[in-house]
């Protein structure tokens, strides 16, 4: 199907067009032209189009979380409902959990790769290789090296990009090197590592930080720990829940500037609140509770998020960034994470025709 879409403002995620159409064929986009190309048409002249989002980090949405429903239709439940908030592409995530759990989830990826479901980029694995001292809600029983077969697995199937959130401090550098050589990539969080462990992992492959300051020790004038070294390197990412939870709007501030605007990544670690009515779910046999926009467990513990890109970008702006650079960080950083920037993440010519119609504090996904 092709079709063209004029807006009075365009931006394709490093230019702006303005009174521009913007064509779409084959579900990839054209071209931005003055005319338009195709005869079916469609006119926005309010507002702006956009890239769609991209979150590397997702447990749940729609009232499924993965962990509870590692099958293709809770990847489907899961993504429909993230994308009715913007967010066109993601990587389901699941929290630490053992190793049958673990290949259910990858059947479940694995099933929807080979249907091609639309916005599905892979598995992020968060955990089960972290640090029991900073597990957060993640259950300590589940708290294991990978077996090799799953290991095996990761690099072996049709899983799209697969992401491993693992503590550098208890996982030799030999298997980072090994997992980033075969093509995995390879996050630091839910660790207690020092900054010296910290940058060998960074010698030996590691690519970036899981939801910086959190789940991680505090930075000090005499041991600047991982997130020392994480926030001072310019060479990987840090992703960062910006919910104002999470993590104070002036961390984040500090973040993004030591760190740089290019190298940050806006996530949700959306839970299955996200987009349904849900106030409480069970994880684990424990209950997690709905306060308002706060998910805590029985302890008072954070239990991910229940926000959506959108708001983060939004967040961000509040912290005086532009609107380009905040956009930024929720398509374009992830997307080039992941190695596919500017297919996703842009409305470059020959991207994926992802698209979201936002006007003020109202998106629409388009395509």
């Amino acid at each position: 199907m092709a079709q063209s879409l004029f807006a009075s403002h365009i931006y394709d995620g490093e230019i702006h067009h303005h009174d521009a159409w913007l064509n779409i064929e084959h579900n990839r986009v054209h071209s931005i032209t003055k005319s338009p190309v195709f005869l079916s048409q469609s006119y926005y002249s309010d507002g702006m189009l956009i890239p769609g989002f991209i979150d590397l980090q997702v447990n749940g949405g729609g009232g499924v979380l993965f962990n509870n429903e590692p099958t293709l239709e809770g990847i489907r439940t899961i993504v429909n409902a993230h994308r009715a908030l913007g967010t066109h592409h993601m990587m389901i995530t699941l929290i630490t959990s053992d190793d049958d759990t673990i290949a259910r989830a990858l059947d479940a990826v694995e099933a929807a790769m080979e249907e091609k479901l639309p916005g599905l980029l892979g598995i992020h694995l968060e955990g089960p290789m972290i640090n029991a001292a900073k597990r957060g809600i993640h259950f300590e029983k589940n708290i294991h090296p990978l077996s090799d077969a799953l290991l095996q697995s990761l690099t072996q199937r049709n899983l799209g990009k697969v992401m491993i959130t693992l503590a550098p401090e208890i996982v030799p550098p030999s298997m980072i090197q090994s997992l980033t050589d075969a093509g995995i990539i390879v996050f630091a969080g839910h660790t207690h590592a020092t900054a010296d462990e910290a940058q060998i992992a960074l010698n030996h492959g590691l690519k970036g930080f899981t939801h910086l300051f959190n789940a991680m020790p505090p930075m000090l004038s005499r041991e600047p720990s991982i997130l020392g070294v994480a926030l001072s390197d310019q060479n990987s990412y840090g992703s960062i829940i910006h919910d104002g939870i999470h993590v104070d709007p002036i961390m984040v501030k500090i973040a993004i500037e030591a760190k740089h605007p290019d190298n940050i990544v806006l996530v949700t670690d959306a839970m299955a609140t996200l987009g349904s009515d849900l106030m409480h779910f069970d994880f684990n046999g424990h209950t997690i509770y709905r306060e308002e926009n706060r998910l805590v467990n029985h302890e008072g513990k954070l239990a991910g998020a229940h926000i959506d890109l959108y708001s983060c970008i939004q967040n961000t702006m509040a912290l005086n960034y532009s609107f380009e650079k905040s956009l930024q960080m929720a398509t374009r950083n992830p997307s080039t994470v992941l190695g596919l920037y500017p297919t996703v993440g842009s409305l470059k010519k020959c991207a994926n025709a992802n698209v979201n119609h936002i006007n003020g504090d109202k998106i629409t996904p388009l395509l």
